[in-house]
């Protein structure tokens, strides 16, 4: 289990109960067929979890998340940080989402969810 001072560190704590499961697996190296029988769940459901987890933290593979959050731990900002503030910038400076989602060769709703706002800069 993960300590609750590295979820606080890591940002893991606005991760759900099953999300932050997944991770701690994902964290150990574990298959997709290793972690559906940790989660009682299919293999196919098992891939549906990771892939949630990875699209929550904006990663294309599991290295790239265990590497964010290594990053994250140690205090440095990794190059998947540097291209959300770029793209968090972009938009701001009015760059449409369509533009975004090609430049950084994600979806859009990807965009729209990793560019918005901190909830204390959003206008009420």
């Amino acid at each position: 289990m993960i300590s609750a001072g590295l979820v606080g560190l890591v940002g893991l704590d606005e991760l759900n109960a099953t999300e932050t499961t997944v991770f701690e697996l994902v964290v150990r190296g574990l298959p997709i067929s290793q972690i559906s029988k940790e989660l009682c769940v299919y293999e196919r459901a098992a891939q549906f979890h990771v892939s949630n987890l990875l699209s929550r933290f904006g990663c294309r593979s599991r290295s790239e998340l265990l590497a964010l959050c290594l990053c994250r731990a140690l205090g440095i900002e990794s190059e998947l940080q540097r291209k959300w503030k770029a793209a968090q910038r972009d938009r701001a400076a009015g760059v449409p989402v369509s533009e975004l989602a090609k430049k950084y060769s994600v979806s859009r709703v990807t965009i729209y969810k990793r560019t918005q706002p901190a909830r204390d800069e959003r206008q009420v």
